[in-house]
């Protein structure tokens, strides 16, 4: 019975065990001095660790001849022990446990989170044979064993492709009405690629994008060796041309020459227009040279350590926010914006830091060079907001553009009492770009459309409200005939039981199908009247904010917190029209 490992209650917990010994504490005295003693330090000792950690204490090695005495003055106590065999460490048992096969479900599992982490991050292939990412695989799950960079490269990244292909092929094949985005481009390696990307509403009412393919194009980029690309990328993904609503491209010639050879509407990409408007703006003598030493300055700081310290501690004593000079992206127009905006907002600075400077004392701007920048600054500086409003991807920015075309000829870029002349000039050069492109009759009635159905803007942007009116009632009838078509009979009914209430008007006959011009038409989640009237919209979105508002005035009479209501205490008694008996105060 005795052991070096310990004892252990056989049968109870670590607190009845502990409870057994210290009921007996009352007959030590008539135990010998020195048992007695002996028990009274071991029941002390387990007293001040607690019942918790009672099983740490019996671990001791000599704990087996300090439970001696009271075993033998307790002999009850000695059949209800028996040795104890503590469980190995879980590092002991991780470097002990057998590795996952490879078909096993776990390893799968974890493979796959390898190959979407590759896929998504654009990692390199070499990381999974890397010293440092298997030591993380290692800590995070021993028993998996990381498969060689070829594996993921030759299966798993296949596997996840087609997979993923599978998945978005079945989701886009039945689309109705969809948009796509292509552009021609070239890696770093100056190899030519062609993406095309793909814009719809699901079911859910959610706007969703897929990057549906980037393929190599090493073809001679002609209008028509592009327009059979693009033809083949949709065929490759079984959709249909008819369905295509517009297709969204830069302004390059030999792209607008290949949907004009498909036939397909363009939508012209408004930041590609914008930066060219922009760039077109920038042709002057006076502005290259004030760019020039701008950029000459920016390197001279990128490349010094010395000049950074040295405008950091400039910056501190002239009271100038610490930001750090841009370096402009020669792609992009906005980071040249915002290059000039950071000069021009530390020029006190640039200026004590040069003139300190003996070598660099020449790139100092004249104040021609900086009146010019601040021309510039001012003309530009908001168009940025624009941009980026304009670039999201969750949600739809067609019906944005007219109404940001009027402003900018109405307050953006309207001329201002106190503009330079050069400012007057980058802003009308803008505007008459910018009008110009978009004076093309196809993209203006695709945008008075657009605007036409957001709510927040209406009609109030168009030229011609009847020819888009009208625009729109026919591409009605037009998608009501179509869904009709697939289900043969109810279309005649409607005509027929709508012209005996009279509440039909201009009955026609179309592909043998009698189609019905109706006083309103629910079109999107938003109802279209003949009178271009919004009361039915409003009254519905008034409807439903009434309802919600009912509930919360009902918890707001009974003073209930959030936590009754979201443990639906109170949600039976509000429904059933029963009095709230909760009187807990409103948090």
């Amino acid at each position: 019975m005795e052991t070096a490992m310990g004892w252990r209650p056989s049968g109870l917990s670590t607190g009845a065990a502990f409870t057994s010994l210290s009921l007996h504490t009352d007959t030590l005295s008539e135990l010998p001095e020195g048992v007695k003693e002996g028990t009274l330090l071991l029941l002390e000792e387990l007293a001040g660790v607690g019942s918790s950690s009672i099983y740490k204490f019996l671990m001791v090695q000599d704990s087996a001849a300090r439970l001696r005495p009271l075993t033998s003055a307790y002999p009850y106590l000695s059949d209800r022990l028996r040795p104890y065999k503590p469980s190995r460490s879980p590092s002991s048992l991780h470097r002990k446990r057998v590795p996952y096969e490879r078909k096993s479900k776990r390893w799968q599992d974890v493979t796959n989170a390898v190959t979407k982490f590759i896929a998504r991050e654009m990692l390199p292939m070499r990381l999974v044979e890397s010293e440092s990412f298997t030591e993380l695989v290692n800590v995070l799950e021993p028993r998996y064993t990381v498969p060689s960079r070829k594996y993921f490269s030759g299966t798993a990244l296949p596997t996840l492709y087609n997979d993923t292909r599978r998945a978005v092929e079945k989701e886009v094949q039945n689309l109705t009405h969809f948009a796509t985005t292509t552009d021609l481009w070239s890696s770093r390696t100056s190899e030519p690629y062609l993406s095309l990307t793909i814009h719809f509403i699901d079911e859910s009412w959610r706007l969703r994008s897929y990057c549906l393919q980037t393929s190599y194009f090493p073809e001679s980029h002609t209008g028509e060796i592009i327009a059979l690309g693009l033809k083949d990328a949709l065929a490759s993904w079984s959709l249909k041309e008819e369905a295509m609503v517009c297709m969204t491209t830069d302004s390059g010639a030999n792209v607008v020459s290949a949907l004009r050879i498909n036939n397909w509407k363009r939508l012209p990409c408004f930041g590609h227009r914008l930066h060219i408007a922009i760039e077109r703006s920038m042709r002057d003598t006076k502005i290259d040279r004030a760019i020039g030493v701008c950029k000459k300055v920016v390197g001279a700081f990128s490349n010094s350590w010395n000049l950074k310290k040295a405008l950091a501690d400039a910056q501190t004593q002239m009271k100038l926010p610490e930001h750090k000079l841009i370096t402009e992206s020669p792609t992009r127009w906005g980071s040249r914006q915002r290059m000039i905006e950071r000069f021009v907002e530390q020029e006190k600075a640039i200026r004590h830091v040069l003139g300190g400077d003996k070598k660099r004392r020449q790139l100092i701007p004249s104040w021609q060079d900086i009146d010019v920048l601040e021309s510039v600054s001012k003309a530009l500086s908001p168009l940025l907001e624009f941009t980026d409003a304009l670039s999201g991807e969750q949600v739809v920015t067609i019906s944005y553009l007219k109404p940001v075309l009027s402003l900018f000829n109405s307050e953006v870029l309207a001329e201002k009492s106190d503009d330079t002349q050069l400012t007057k000039q980058i802003k009308e050069s803008i505007l008459d770009y910018l009008n110009t492109k978009y004076r093309d009759d196809n993209v203006d009635d695709l945008l008075s459309v657009a605007s036409t159905l957001d709510p927040r803007f209406k009609n109030r942007y168009n030229d011609d409200d009847q020819m888009i009116m009208s625009t729109i009632s026919s591409e009605l009838m037009a998608m009501t005939t179509q869904e009709e078509s697939s289900a043969p009979g109810p279309s005649t009914a409607k005509a027929e039981g709508a012209i005996a209430e009279g509440g039909a008007k201009d009955i026609l006959t179309v592909l043998d199908r009698t189609v019905v011009a109706v006083e309103s038409n629910k079109f999107l989640g938003t109802t279209v009247t003949t009178a271009q009237k919004w009361d039915s919209n409003i009254s519905s979105i008034t409807k439903k904010a009434q309802q919600r508002m009912w509930l919360l005035r009902q918890l707001r009479s009974c003073l209930v917190n959030i936590h009754d209501a979201a443990t639906n205490r109170i949600a039976p008694n509000l429904l059933s029209n029963k009095p709230c008996s909760i009187s807990a105060p409103l948090q």
